[in-house]
């Protein structure tokens, strides 16, 4: 396991105390605890399915995606390197139009950019990249494991979070599905 996991582990430790409070990370970190630096990655995605299962019944609707938010801002931003390097692409390109064509018009195994009208939608084919789960704690969560599609709030934010440091403004995402919650693709749509 890397040290990625562990720091995702232990920012999950704080959003949960912060927006649930203590009684409901000791509930959780029941779940965790046996989570080890040499744990294999397949472990570590079986117990924090587990974890993701006993936060979802112990906190409201709220706390649960402001926890999955705050979460999937965390994951971002430990990926700022990848998100200047977006950013001085979109700032070569001059235009939002141009840096849009250029993500449609690139091919990525398991992940690209469409247009449908005037929306954007960025999608991942996690068993294209032979994964469960495109989140790192969950990456090798068994094929057809399946969580609500409300853990994916963290997904969500991720996006929003990387397209909003990108272009330096507010953008919209919404979540249209996703693989853990039984769809084929991680689908999102960007309002730029």
């Amino acid at each position: 396991m890397s040290k990625l996991v562990l720091s995702h582990l232990e920012s999950l430790e704080s959003s949960i105390r912060k927006h649930a409070g203590a009684d409901i990370w000791e509930l959780v970190k029941d779940d965790l605890k046996s989570i080890k630096e040499n744990s294999k990655l397949e472990y570590v995605a079986i117990k924090m399915q587990e974890a993701i299962n006993t936060l979802i019944k112990a906190v409201d609707e709220k706390a649960f995606l402001n926890i999955m938010f705050e979460r999937g801002c965390y994951c971002a931003n430990s990926h700022m390197n990848d998100i200047e390097k977006k950013r001085t692409e979109y700032i070569k390109k001059g235009s939002i139009d141009e840096y849009i064509d250029s993500l449609v018009n690139t091919k990525t195994p398991g992940l690209y950019y469409f247009r449908d009208g005037k929306e954007l939608y960025l999608a991942y084919k996690t068993r294209e990249l032979k994964v469960g789960c495109y989140c790192p704690l969950l990456r090798k969560l068994s094929d057809g494991a399946l969580l609500p599609q409300a853990y994916c709030e963290c997904s969500r934010a991720f996006v929003q979070y990387t397209w909003e440091r990108v272009l330096e403004r507010n953008v919209t995402v919404e979540l249209e599905g996703s693989c853990m919650s039984g769809k084929g693709e991680c689908r999102f749509k960007i309002t730029v």
